[in-house]
């Protein structure tokens, strides 16, 4: 159930180091619970957060506590290397109530129709490592957000050899659209010397009639759409029916570091680029 849709998009595997807690049962493994550890900018510092992935509990060995004992463990390794901070995305969101994870409500991404519209743009699916390079320096020095996740070397390379990812790359700039069952959305969107005119032709033609752009609130590129056409509210679902959670394992660190504001004033970005 978790890996076929993975697999259908071309990722075989996680695109992080996972960090595992197994449940064992007389030698046989009936649980397991993923650490995801990375880094995302908060206030314009860089922070740890550890999220939780591949949570899962053999049937026959249900409705007796392991999932949330595994959850006590991660509770633990976290305080232990002062991470304050667990986001994760779920369909069953219950689950994970029981143990102070609460439901984070994430936007709505814009839809843009496009209509008789003089732009083409191209995109790539292959790129020369020239482009994967310039891509990262152009990530790592343009605008920074609340939410944005320093990648590792694995995820870059997960991003780039995914069948759903499509590049557009000028001189200055590049974007990032992810391509899922029913949309084209543009997801991310990076440029050196506020360059964003060079990508405005990818919001103004993305070579289907409607483009959808999930790009936090205050993104130049979103300020720049707008004064050209119209962008609303959609309620398509980019999430495959998954919400997203967070939980202040330590509330102090969190309040210290400006984390329970933001979260209750909504103001965390969860790229889509990096879910987990």
């Amino acid at each position: 159930e978790h890996w076929a849709p993975r697999i259908a998009r071309g990722r075989n595997s996680f695109p992080f180091k996972v960090v595992s807690v197994i449940a064992e049962c007389k030698g046989i493994v009936v649980g397991h619970c993923g650490i995801f550890v990375f880094e995302f900018y908060l206030a314009g510092r860089r922070k740890k957060a550890a999220g939780l992935c591949a949570v899962a509990v053999d049937p026959d060995y249900q409705r007796i506590g392991i999932a949330g004992r595994m959850c006590d463990h991660v509770f633990k390794y976290c305080r232990e290397r002062r991470i304050f901070f667990s986001p994760l995305f779920t369909g069953v969101p219950k689950v994970y109530e029981k143990r102070n994870w609460q439901l984070y409500e994430l936007p709505n991404p814009k839809r843009l129709s496009i209509r008789n519209n003089v732009y083409h743009c191209p995109y790539q699916k292959e790129l020369s490592e020239q482009q994967k390079n310039d891509i990262l320096k152009l990530y790592s020095n343009s605008f920074i957000f609340d939410g944005k996740v320093e990648r590792s070397k694995q995820r870059w390379n997960s991003l780039f050899t995914c069948k759903t990812s499509y590049w557009h790359l000028t001189e200055n700039a590049y974007a990032l659209i992810i391509k899922d069952d029913n949309n084209y959305i543009l997801s991310e969107a990076y440029a050196r010397n506020d360059a964003w005119n060079e990508l405005l032709p990818v919001v103004m033609n993305s070579g289907k009639d409607e483009l959808l752009l999930y790009l936090p609130s205050n993104h130049p590129l979103l300020n720049e759409a707008s004064k050209h056409c119209a962008l609303i509210d959609s309620s398509e679902d980019i999430w495959h029916g998954e919400v997203a959670m967070v939980n202040m394992i330590d509330e102090n660190l969190a309040e210290q570091s400006g984390l329970t504001n933001m979260i209750a004033q909504k103001k965390l970005f969860f790229p889509l680029a990096d879910k987990f």
